[in-house]
């Protein structure tokens, strides 16, 4: 078999080595403790913009309860004790082409953390510079595999750091401290530099980031905007007052972190980063989701959209040199809508889609103006604008309110109803979406499913998704003839153990904390 030598080979076995990390970590087997348990981030650039991370080896809680939700799947005894997964894992080196076996030449001497990041972008070609690296607990057992996955090469000597240059000179492999590491040959030599001194697990930046992270967790992210659009400016050309005001722009921005983790009742992907100046948080106890109808299969709910999306376009105004006044006047001049004046009464705004067939099936956006006049007269403006239109069929209000209409047309199976009554406004398809919507019965946070879902999320975090796999899945099957397929009957048993899928957030001091869960019964 050819040696593996090119950047595209180098990507190809850093996503199968990713996909190799994700299913060790949710194995919670395989890894040996010992000397690899050291943080990737000890030889990655103090100026990384992205590493992704994960455990090999989850041990504690994580290990248990890793277990119990394979054990709700097919096969998932088989998966928890190793066999299933070590064959998924020996597919995937093979698809990948990698000349080695996950059992003889992996196994033996891998240690507890993975990680993949990006350390540049390479001038010349515009393709990333990454670094896919591997803690060891055996450096010998490890320069073997390496000699047998990337046979051949030149030596090369790096302050004092051995470690070979693939014959095409575009992939570099070799050991460094306690980690495999294959990267090109530009990252390479950075995890080297970063090795001995200034690396991201010495930048306070870094440490103030992970520090938000829970400490039991199976795989962790860390992304740097600031650093990201340094590095991808740079590469394209991009310089001088552009890049300047690009970087301003980002002045306030930190970095992103985030891990996954597990529970006895699903997976867990919690997220920080740093509020900056303009950043509209949510309140404490608001439930945006809960009055949305008590039947809605999805539901997604944005607190104050009026105030974040005004903040956005005068950021934006800002960067590129625009008066967001100016921006409003030439949509007052060209629409007759007064945008900025609809911004100052949009509150908060919930999306919502119901229904158990698609002869019954519904949904629609709700807003809770906070000024009711304005949001009528707003009404009246879309209205007339939209009545000038002449591919536009408007007709008159559907259910009753204080101020509405409808459109109508032949491609939609029921007219978009547009209605306020009192501080709610919905904009639905049809007039039960909508009179669901603006009414005061069967609310979603009646809805026991939701209830526990919302639980499960955790108490202090304030709910802004929510999706009911269950029904969705039965949806599905009912109205689109799934259960006739034989490719879905072959994964509609692991499916069914998906239950539903929600999404929070909650502020803690500066720190917005976000957390996603796919829940698993």
């Amino acid at each position: 078999m050819a040696a593996m030598t090119s950047f595209r080979l180098l990507i190809r076995i850093s996503l199968a080595s990713t996909a190799t990390c994700a299913l060790l970590a949710l194995t919670g087997c395989f890894g040996p403790a010992g000397s690899g348990d050291t943080d990737p981030a000890t030889i990655a650039p103090a100026t990384t913009p992205v590493l992704l991370e994960a455990t090999v080896d989850p041990e504690g809680d994580q290990e248990t309860a890793v277990r119990a939700l394979l054990a709700k799947f097919p096969g998932g005894d088989s998966a928890a004790s190793g066999g299933f997964i070590s064959s998924l894992i020996q597919d995937g080196l093979t698809a990948a082409g990698a000349p080695i076996n996950y059992a003889e030449d992996i196994q033996p001497w891998l240690g507890q953390k993975a990680s993949l990041f990006v350390t540049g972008v390479n001038a010349d070609s515009t393709e990333p510079e990454v670094a896919l690296v591997l803690s060891t607990t055996d450096a010998g057992q490890a320069e073997a595999a390496l000699q047998k996955a990337f046979p051949g090469g030149t030596e090369k000597t790096v302050e004092g750091v051995k470690y070979r240059l693939g014959p095409q000179g575009d992939l570099a492999v070799g050991v460094v401290d306690n980690f495999v590491v294959i990267g090109t040959p530009t990252a390479y030599t950075s995890v080297i530099a970063a090795s001995k001194g200034n690396s991201l697990s010495e930048s306070d930046t870094y440490d103030n980031a992970v520090s938000a992270l829970p400490e039991s967790r199976i795989a962790a992210f860390f992304v740097d905007p600031k650093a990201l659009v340094s590095l991808t400016a740079g590469s394209a050309g991009i310089g001088g007052p552009e890049m300047a005001a690009q970087q301003a722009a980002l002045n306030d921005i930190k970095p992103v972190v985030g891990s996954v983790s597990a529970d006895a009742n699903g997976i867990v992907v919690d997220s920080a980063t740093t509020k900056v100046p303009g950043m509209v948080v949510p309140q404490p106890g608001t439930d945006v989701l809960g009055d949305l109808p008590g039947d809605s299969g999805v539901a997604l709910g944005i607190p104050d959209l009026g105030a974040s999306a005004k903040a956005s376009l005068t950021q934006a105004g800002s960067s590129a040199g625009m008066d967001p006044d100016m921006i409003n006047s030439i949509a007052k001049s060209q629409f007759g809508i007064d945008a900025l004046g609809m911004l100052d009464w949009i509150g908060n705004t919930g999306i919502f889609v119901s229904g158990k067939s698609l002869s019954d099936a519904g949904g629609g956006l709700v807003i809770q103006s906070k000024d009711p006049a304005a949001s009528a007269d707003s009404l009246k403006q879309i209205q007339g604008f939209l009545g000038d239109q002449k591919d536009v069929s408007l007709g008159k209000a559907q259910v009753d309110g204080d101020a509405g209409f409808s459109i109508e047309s032949k491609d939609l199976p029921a007219p978009v109803v547009v209605e306020q009554r009192g501080s709610a406004l919905a904009i639905a398809l049809g007039a039960a979406s909508a009179e669901a919507a603006l009414g005061t019965d069967d609310r979603l946070s009646a809805n026991p499913a939701y209830q526990a879902a919302v639980a499960r999320l955790g108490a202090d975090y304030d709910p802004s998704m929510y999706v009911g796999l269950g029904p969705l899945l039965d949806f599905a099957v009912k109205n689109f003839g799934l259960d006739k397929d034989p490719t879905f009957a072959a994964v509609a048993a692991y499916l069914t153990p998906l239950t539903d899928m929600t999404a929070g957030g909650r502020v803690d001091g500066e720190t917005l904390l976000s957390r996603f869960r796919i829940d698993i019964q």
